[in-house]
């Protein structure tokens, strides 16, 4: 198994839900960013369903954290 493929499975799917929630953004604002490619890339989970990886969303937190640093 690649180290890549050991990370999504250690890796939880969060629902926009989740995301607004965890992270107190819209879900225009999110939508927007990741369409300007500053927030993680949704994971398609079924026709009408999608998800974000819990890695990426953390990664993406940590790389606001020391960007404030």
């Amino acid at each position: 198994m690649s180290a890549s493929q050991q990370v999504v499975c250690s890796s939880h799917i969060l629902k926009l839900k989740d995301i607004t929630k965890r992270c107190s953004i819209s879900r225009s604002k999110i939508y927007r960013d990741m369409k300007d490619g500053r927030f993680p890339k949704q994971v398609h989970l079924g026709s009408n369903c999608v998800g974000w990886l819990s890695y990426d969303i953390d990664n993406w937190i940590g790389s606001l954290v020391q960007s404030i640093k």
